[in-house]
């Protein structure tokens, strides 16, 4: 049984990879457009981050919503992956610091999400990307 579980863990991994990217790709892409997707575009985004009182609003807006529209894609087809998936780790770990705390929801029905994600991220992180991914080779 240990046999079967290690020879699929790339599998596991491409699974898990795939999905954090697209629920980070559709996330940043709220952030960046707004509808269709989920989400109040740049103005509502860098309007969200200025009432909550973030340094620098608009740099901050541009770089959530870039990062997780980019990092999602990256996830997805699994180019640096790791390095997409740090960034994105970063981001969650933010989010749970200045803006689940900063709106009281930081233990009660809060932060939960976030949690997945940023251990989600972590995992790919540390153990790659998984299968179907591409990777870039250094020349000789």
């Amino acid at each position: 049984m240990a046999m079967f579980r290690s020879a699929n863990a790339g599998t596991g991994l491409f699974i898990l990879r795939v999905v954090l990217g697209i629920i980070f790709f559709l996330h940043g892409m709220g952030k960046l457009v707004g509808p269709p997707f989920a989400g109040g575009g740049m103005d509502g985004t860098i309007g969200f981050f200025t009432q909550l009182g973030i340094p620098m609003p608009v740099v901050a807006a541009w770089g959530v919503a870039l990062a997780e529209t980019l990092g999602g894609v990256a996830l997805v087809i699994g180019a640096a992956a790791p390095l997409a998936a740090l960034v994105l780790a970063v981001d969650m770990a933010v989010a749970i610091l200045l803006i689940k705390f900063k709106l009281g929801k930081a233990f009660v029905g809060g932060f939960e999400f976030e949690t997945v994600l940023l251990a989600g991220l972590l995992c790919i992180f540390f153990a790659g990307p998984g299968i179907l991914s591409v990777r870039v080779q250094p020349k000789d």
